[in-house]
């Protein structure tokens, strides 16, 4: 397994390839990006809810009281991660692929260990919506 960069456009692939991007740096950093979208989409409750059903943006952050613009930009991050997919109504959900590790309720969830991943990978920040 191995997290990879992989170009969004025509143009974006032509500069990998060309090696015109500093890709270790973007590998070092993505990996802890990554890492804290996941810690935080736990740690907020946001995939616990996703996991129950399909919701907007807006609805989740309503549903768990957070404030709306920080949560959509979190399930944004999740989208592009394809951690949580949207579907055409602009509802979210969580990927097929990794609802039986993302679910709380899953027998072979992993959301514990993820939010125990916090305090190695962001140094302890947290966020908060």
């Amino acid at each position: 397994m191995r997290l990879t960069l992989r170009g969004g456009n025509p143009l974006e692939r032509a500069a990998l390839r060309a090696n015109l991007v500093p890709t270790p740096a973007a590998e070092a950093w993505g990996g802890v990006a990554v890492s804290g979208v996941l810690v935080a989409a736990v740690r907020t409750g946001v995939l616990a809810r996703l996991a129950t059903a399909p919701a907007s943006a807006a609805r989740v952050a309503a549903d768990l009281g957070l404030a709306p613009t920080p949560t959509r930009l979190l399930l944004d991050c999740l989208v592009s991660t394809g951690h949580v997919r949207r579907a055409r109504d602009g509802s979210l959900r969580l990927a097929r692929r990794h609802r039986r590790w993302l679910d709380p309720a899953s027998d072979v969830g992993v959301a514990r260990f993820v939010n125990g991943c916090a305090t190695t990978s962001t140094g302890g920040a947290t966020w908060t919506g």
